[in-house]
């Protein structure tokens, strides 16, 4: 059967084709990887492609839809959910929809499983670059930036540390510590529920960095784990909007949350200390220099489960960074339908 991706593709004028490959090398490989039979009908046919996972990159995906749909010669309908990468990537592996977006690459078994000893080809085609970072609501001066060290900022997360006026945050803040202490909220932890790449990157880069601070586990026991068995005391939100609405409404708060979010809400971000020992902001930081010196895979087609950017060396590397895949079937023959479909 025809597959109905590529004409999707091949029916965008040259012009606007043009100005879109630069914009990312992954659209074409999300149309051209695909088996196309030349036996249709223009006229007749019609697209709809429906994906899902990570609330990030969202309005990305949304804006580059809506000119595809407004590019494309044929009748094309497309569809994103932003319900978080776990749920998205669950739903690819379970053929709900035809591509997903996310954080975390297939698990090696996941990949074995689906690829069926490579008789199938899944391609993880990176995307964009993304960041996490933590956020606060501390009642302090704008200009006043926060510093947090891996194994503070695990400390806080996991309840050791209940009181902004901590000797071991006071130490890393001067200038906190010459404020009125005892006049500072208590700390509010807001972490995601269900299943988030946030919460993955940010448990990995606490293992990585504080393993012996960071004490908290999913509930299989893992310490690195999109799902985490968060103490009482603590806050759980659904999804990006659902933690930057607590932050912002309760003072003292600390979250976890997608930079480009959490900045567009005018969060205050805490400095982190990167493996090089320099704290700094995400907006300070080199994104890009995460993934230079990371390993990676030969071919979008291979599995991609041990690659990760997180706490790379570098003076300017931020230490949440990771990319976002396009999770995709090579070929869209398994969908097994007939005629223009």
């Amino acid at each position: 059967p025809p597959s109905p991706l590529l004409p999707f593709f091949l029916f965008l004028s040259p012009p606007l084709t043009s100005t879109l490959l630069p914009f990312s090398n992954m659209l074409s490989l999300l149309f051209l990887t695909t088996v196309f039979s030349p036996a249709f009908c223009l006229e007749e046919l019609s697209l709809t492609l429906h994906g899902s996972g990570t609330t990030n990159p969202s309005k990305l995906l949304w804006h580059a839809g809506a000119l595809f749909e407004e590019w494309s010669k044929i009748p094309l309908h497309l569809t994103y959910r932003a319900v978080g990468s776990s749920t998205g990537r669950a739903e690819f592996v379970a053929g709900v929809n035809d591509y997903a977006a996310s954080e975390l690459p297939l698990p090696e078994d996941v990949y074995n499983e689906v690829t069926q000893g490579g008789t199938v080809q899944i391609l993880h085609v990176p995307m964009a670059l993304g960041t996490v970072s933590f956020f606060h609501s501390l009642p302090i001066p704008a200009d006043t930036q926060l510093n947090l060290t891996a194994a503070v900022a695990a400390r806080l997360f996991t309840r050791n540390i209940t009181s902004w006026s901590d000797q071991a945050v006071l130490d890393l803040n001067p200038a906190l510590a010459a404020t009125d202490t005892a006049s500072l909220p208590p700390v509010t932890i807001v972490h995601r529920v269900f299943g988030s790449s946030s919460t993955y990157l940010t448990s990995e880069f606490l293992t990585a960095a504080a393993p012996d601070e960071w004490t908290l586990r999913s509930a299989s026991g893992a310490s690195v784990a999109a799902t985490l068995e968060w103490p009482e005391d603590t806050t759980g939100a659904e999804g990006s909007g659902g933690v930057t609405s607590v932050i912002q409404t309760v003072p003292g708060a600390l979250g976890y949350i997608d930079s480009g979010h959490g900045l567009a809400f005018q969060l205050s971000e805490v400095a982190v200390q990167n493996a090089d020992g320099n704290f700094l902001t995400s907006s300070q930081a080199d994104v890009g220099s995460a993934a230079d010196s990371a390993a990676l895979p030969e071919s979008p087609a291979d599995s991609w489960h041990a690659v990760t950017l997180v706490n790379q060396a570098g003076p300017s590397a931020w230490p949440m960074t990771t990319f976002t895949y396009l999770l995709l079937n090579a070929s869209q023959t398994f969908r097994q339908e007939a005629g223009e479909q």
